[in-house]
């Protein structure tokens, strides 16, 4: 009888959890971010799902708590793959990581395969989509931070202080043009 009641309050406590924690996710999305709705910069980069990303954090909704963190990242991951430094970049994933090569997806689990693999992961057309894109033209959503058309995600960990990192690389053709 006693494990029922606990059960059920375990539920109950739950429920409320997830209501409050979607009711703060919409109310975030209410507050100002410094510009009216209909102000565009020119640039056609695409903006991130439900809303405008904050003046503060505009990695927000990818999950990112350290802007200036994630941005450093970015620039040196950027760096790296334009001296063709491998560990450096290798340095910069959240493994393990997923490597799409068109439709078959491969896990890369280390540092070390990360190396070993870098010419099949960092290809040409990658290489070329970090070297193109500015970090204030980043798309964000939900499901992280994508650089090019899709060719490279980034992520956060969930650990305090959290890190930044590649998390997918699409090798084939990009799923979003």
């Amino acid at each position: 009888m006693k494990k029922a009641n606990v059960t059920v309050a375990m539920l109950r406590l739950m429920t409320a959890m997830v209501l409050s924690a979607a009711l703060a996710i919409s109310l975030a999305g209410c507050g100002s971010s410094g510009g009216t709705s209909g102000e565009t910069s020119g640039s056609s980069a695409p903006q991130a799902s439900g809303g405008s990303p904050s003046a503060e954090n505009p990695y927000a909704a990818a999950g990112v708590s350290d802007p200036a963190a994630f941005r450093q990242m970015f620039e040196d991951l950027k760096t790296a793959v334009a001296a063709n430094d491998k560990e450096k970049v290798a340095e910069h994933a959240l493994y393990p990581i997923r490597v799409n090569v068109g439709k078959v997806a491969v896990e890369v689990k280390t540092k070390e395969d990360f190396v070993k693999q870098y010419e099949r992961i960092m290809t040409e057309k990658v290489r070329k989509a970090l070297a193109a894109q500015d970090a204030d033209t980043l798309f964000v959503n939900e499901e992280g931070v994508m650089a090019g058309k899709g060719d490279v995600w980034f992520g956060a960990t969930a650990e305090t202080p959290q890190r930044y990192g590649i998390t997918t690389v699409n090798v084939g053709d990009s799923p979003r043009r």
